[in-house]
């Protein structure tokens, strides 16, 4: 996909530039509209450095010191509705928001669902849902936004994807390991009875008992 530098300004009237990837000039003003920016000068780049491929990825995910909170669903099939209820979502949609639809198919549906942790092994789509925020006010706007879009989804869901979660529970990861979870569980059990290792996703030490 072509990379364009692009200067603009945010909301508070303060400079901002930098790198994206995007399918035109067009796209790419698009984008940063999106985000809450007023593109000033989008072209074409040519050779990037490091620091610009990773500003250029933070359009998508932002930089680990970037605010936002982000949580999603997945879906079997993008279907008419799904798609009016983000378009409906996004037409009122504070600055900052994003849904990425990332499609899983090819290889990773030719895995068998038991033959490792993951268990999302059929073509599907996963709807990232993320919004940030440059000021405190921003926070409350943008997790109100992205819990109410996921939560209108959820009608059409069928799992979540473990590793975009920004929010943890007991139901929810039991969802994103599916059929696996109680195998895991057991090996939790067997290898941290104490529950020692308990950040981000934690899985519950269980009870099944396992084969050697």
């Amino acid at each position: 996909m072509p990379a364009f530098r692009f200067e603009a300004i945010d909301a508070a009237g303060k400079a901002q530039k930098g790198v994206l990837d995007a399918d035109s000039a067009r796209g790419a003003r698009t984008n940063l509209r999106s985000q809450g920016l007023t593109p000033l000068v989008v072209e074409p780049a040519a050779t990037r450095t490091r620091g610009e491929r990773n500003q250029a990825n933070a359009t998508i995910n932002p930089a680990s010191a970037a605010a936002h909170f982000q949580t999603n669903v997945v879906v079997l099939v993008l279907t008419d509705d799904v798609i009016a209820m983000i378009t409906s979502a996004s037409s009122h949609a504070p600055p900052r928001m994003r849904v990425f639809m990332v499609p899983f198919y090819g290889a990773i549906t030719r895995v068998g669902v038991s033959d490792t942790a993951f268990p999302l092994r059929t073509i599907c789509c996963e709807l990232d849902i993320m919004g940030s925020w440059s000021d405190p006010q921003g926070r409350s706007r943008a997790v109100e936004w992205v819990t109410g879009l996921r939560n209108s989804l959820q009608p059409f869901a069928r799992s979540v994807y473990v590793n975009q979660l920004g929010e943890t529970s007991d139901a929810l990861v039991r969802t994103a390991y599916g059929a696996n979870y109680a195998r895991l569980a057991a090996l939790k059990k067997k290898y941290d009875p104490a529950n020692v290792f308990r950040s981000n996703q934690n899985i519950t030490p269980g009870w099944q008992v396992l084969s050697e």
